[in-house]
C-alpha cells in the first residue's frame, strides 16, 4: 500500500476498500469524519497538510480533489472537524505546542491559536450534552 493514501470501506461489502484517495505525499496521522455532513472527512499528514475531501465528489478524471487544502507550518498529528460552526482544529505533531482553529470558509490562516502549554498536545475530544450530562 502506499504511504498516504486513504481506503473507504463499505461495511457491506466487507474489507474490500471502495475507493482509494492519494490523500498525502507522507504518513497521514489523523482522519475524521465531519460531524453534520456524512460525505466530508478531514485527512492531516505528516507532510505539513490537512485535506478535506467529499467522498461523493470525483474529479474528472476519476480521482477525489480535495475540497479545502490548509498548509502549515509544522507536521500535523491530529485535525478534527468542528462540533460547531464550519472549522476544524489542528494539532501539532512537533515543534509547535499551540492548537490552531481553521474556518473552512478562510483557511489560510487560523482564527484562533490556543496557547499557553508547555509540552506538545497528543490529544483532545469533543463532548456533546447539556448541563448535568
Amino acid at each position: 500500500m502506499t504511504t498516504g493514501c486513504l481506503l473507504l470501506s463499505d461495511q457491506q461489502k466487507g474489507s474490500v476498500p471502495v475507493s482509494r484517495i492519494r490523500a498525502h505525499d507522507a504518513k497521514i496521522y489523523g482522519i475524521d469524519w465531519a460531524h453534520s455532513r456524512s460525505n466530508e472527512i478531514l485527512t492531516c499528514s505528516l507532510d505539513k497538510s490537512i485535506k478535506l475531501w467529499d467522498t461523493q465528489d470525483l474529479g474528472q478524471d476519476g480521482n477525489f480533489i480535495p475540497k479545502l487544502t490548509i498548509r502549515t507550518s509544522y507536521p500535523v498529528w491530529r485535525a478534527r472537524d468542528l462540533p460547531f460552526g464550519r472549522g476544524l482544529l489542528s494539532l501539532p505533531q512537533r515543534g509547535e505546542t499551540a492548537l490552531e482553529m481553521y474556518a473552512y470558509e478562510d483557511p489560510q490562516v487560523p482564527v484562533f491559536d490556543f496557547e499557553g502549554h508547555k509540552d506538545v498536545v497528543k490529544e483532545f475530544v469533543w463532548r456533546r450534552g447539556g448541563l448535568g450530562e
